[in-house]
């Protein structure tokens, strides 16, 4: 019997929605432990947050427990669930890839017409761009939080007052600018929703 079978049963009404129940856990474990819920509330009334990311290759998987089955989740979703469980608690997620049963195209195709509105009822939205270990320079480590936003707040300001940027940039200035290059450079931002 396909997981896909055993995972998907149709959802109850035309404005319904499946959520994640991410499992907690360290971000270097490396089991992901993930339930499919079916609320009988639609959105806006449900309480969870969205997950933006990009699928990356639908060849290269790992496998994660959904459901106490094992089923193949790309490698950049894994990574993502990775980073954003917490560690002592669970979190319940909007992603299309688990929470759309990617096999049938009736039910693809109205949950993807649903999306602004499944994105815009959510709490918040979680863009995941990825590991940071692609953007670490010269060895150094991951940015601090508000680092790449104080830098680029002061090359804006900087820019205003006819400053040129350049002239005053110091060695962390520029691991700044290489991180914010590199998160400016992800692919997420050339998919078309978001742009």
């Amino acid at each position: 019997m396909e997981a896909n079978t055993t995972l998907y049963h149709p959802l109850s009404h035309p404005s319904a929605i499946r959520l994640v129940l991410l499992g907690p856990g360290e971000p270097e474990d490396t089991k992901v432990v993930c339930r499919l819920l079916q609320p009988n509330e639609s959105p806006p009334n449900l309480q969870y947050e969205a997950l933006s990311y990009m699928w990356g290759n639908a060849n290269h998987t790992t496998n994660i427990v959904l459901n106490g089955v094992s089923y193949p989740a790309t490698v950049n979703l894994v990574s993502a669930l990775r980073h954003l469980r917490h560690s002592d608690s669970n979190r319940t997620l909007w992603i299309d890839a688990l929470c759309i049963n990617q096999k049938d195209i009736p039910e693809r195709n109205v949950q993807v017409g649903r999306m602004t509105e499944i994105y815009r009822s959510a709490q918040r939205t979680l863009v995941f761009l990825g590991e940071w270990t692609a953007c670490r320079v010269g060895g150094g480590s991951d940015p601090a939080p508000g680092e790449m936003q104080d830098f680029l707040e002061s090359a804006i300001e900087l820019s205003g007052k006819g400053t040129l940027f350049w002239e005053n940039l110091t060695e962390n200035d520029l691991n700044s600018w290489v991180r914010a290059i590199w998160l400016l450079a992800s692919s997420w931002f050339n998919r078309v929703w978001v742009l």
